[in-house]
């Protein structure tokens, strides 16, 4: 079906990365989640939008009807309620697992009822670990019909299509598992990985700095056997401790903050007069040429490449060039992405979860198995819109239409709202007459009498010359 081959439900892949198949490929998107930074920030950018908006269910209005019926208020305010009180998983955390579709490949919940207001309503979203789905049942146009769930002890449990809530990334692929644009980041990350423990070597092998200490070995070596000072014989233990303080500062932890002191005395000449050769010396190496800034950039253009294909792009924005402007357009891409995902979930759960709940209770009696009348799910795109600029935009394009004020009422209204702040309250003339009569008379100011202005023109003779 549609180019897939299907065996007892295991539906054979043409993937040929053997870490990209099955249980492994959630493994590895999960590791590469925590291990990779820019997978990591995009992820929990994505996720904190996703969650953000305040949810509402729109009632069913026919095409022709100027507002929803009664019972159609009714019903969408029922289904409602039912998504702000579940029993065990809060909403907003079903609309970030959905929105993790499109990096993981596809999402697999299971809803599940309970008398509501004594009508069969919802009670919960599971969602399942996509490394558990092991077998697919799909129809020979390579729908859906089914999943087998297979938990940690090996039991399957076969779970019908009805009672599935089933996002699905963007597609390109049939298998119903999807591809998730981690899929398209594999090469991009398996580099990036191994160019950074290349780097981590590198630095650690790199000789640049590491100190280079002469010192009069030999002689000091010579002298063990000899008589010192004190008549003692000079051993092993007198050379290893006269060499200690050198090989101390070589050793690269012990020399952390530390320094060397050595004696200043130079070796003599053939004459035996002093020369400029110290007896003791030291320096570190300098290398002119490395590959530390050719790979530090393409480990950057890698991490760059992997937001970019994320749609998070504007996270990298000012770590070395970018406008405020350039900034913000990106910002915007990234929430058009946000937004295409909410979208795609609304309608989702409108065809998985609101569908079968009107089937069930019999909510539109002319269509029983097919009910035209569903309410739609809606978020509160204000919650990711930039506030300040729509205020400017919309105040612009009001001033230019010479739109009264009191036309946008309710724009302005919202708005306030969305920033916690309570809607301006109604003017009232009459109200704002008295309170100004009020304060005149507290004032001890009197109305005078009020002059007819076309009084003083009743007289008046046109074409009188001056």
């Amino acid at each position: 079906s549609q180019g897939l081959a299907v065996y007892g439900g295991y539906v054979q892949s043409a993937e040929r990365s053997a870490d990209m198949t099955g249980a492994t490929r959630y493994r590895k998107f999960h590791e590469w989640i925590r291990l990779v930074p820019e997978v990591g920030a995009a992820l929990r950018a994505s996720l904190t939008l996703a969650g953000a908006p305040a949810w509402s269910v729109k009632p069913y209005k026919a095409a022709d009807a100027d507002e929803a019926t009664p019972e159609d208020k009714e019903r969408a305010a029922w289904l409602e309620r039912q998504l702000a009180n579940m029993d065990d998983t809060p909403w907003s955390r079903v609309v970030q697992e959905h929105a993790l579709a499109d990096l993981m490949g596809a999402t697999f919940s299971v809803w599940t009822a309970k008398l509501v207001d004594g009508r069969p309503g919802l009670a919960d979203v599971l969602t399942l670990p996509l490394a558990q789905i092991v077998r697919f049942d799909l129809d020979e146009r390579g729908k859906l019909r089914g999943i087998v769930q297979q938990d940690a002890a090996g039991v399957d449990t076969p779970i019908a299509r009805e009672r599935l809530v089933y996002s699905r990334d963007m597609p390109t692929t049939a298998h119903p598992a999807g591809d998730g644009a981690l899929r398209f980041l594999a090469e991009s990350i398996r580099r990036k990985l191994a160019l950074e423990e290349l780097a981590d070597k590198g630095f650690e092998k790199d000789v640049n700095g590491v100190p280079v200490i002469w010192a009069p070995v030999e002689e000091e070596r010579a002298k063990i056997g000899t008589l010192k000072e004190d008549g003692t014989i000079y051993g092993e233990a007198d050379f290893t401790a006269a060499m200690a303080p050198i090989r101390e500062f070589v050793g690269a932890k012990r020399r952390t903050g530390a320094g060397v002191v050595l004696p200043s005395g130079t070796y003599a000449d053939t004459e035996g007069n002093p020369s400029s050769v110290r007896r003791y010396d030291a320096k570190v190496l300098s290398v002119q040429a490395t590959s530390h800034a050719e790979l530090a950039k393409r480990i950057n253009d890698l991490g760059w490449y992997i937001l970019a294909t994320l749609g998070f792009e504007y996270l990298a924005m000012g770590r070395a060039n970018g406008t405020q402007a350039m900034h913000e357009g990106k910002l915007d891409a990234a929430i058009r992405y946000v937004s295409s995902s909410l979208n795609r979930f609304a309608e989702t759960f409108r065809r998985d979860v609101v569908r079968p709940l009107w089937i069930l209770n019999g909510f539109d009696p002319a269509n029983p198995a097919d009910p035209q009348n569903l309410p739609g799910l809606a978020w509160d795109a204000l919650e990711l819109a930039n506030v300040p600029a729509l205020v400017n935009a919309l105040a612009q394009l009001f001033s230019a239409g010479g739109v009264d004020p009191s036309q946008v009422q309710h724009i302005v209204d919202r708005i306030l709202e969305n920033a916690g702040l309570p809607p301006l309250a109604e003017l009232d003339p009459e109200a704002e007459d008295a309170a100004r009569a009020d304060a005149a008379a507290a004032a001890g100011m009197k109305r005078g009498p009020v002059a007819d202005p076309g009084a003083a023109a009743d007289n008046v003779n046109l074409d009188a010359e001056d």
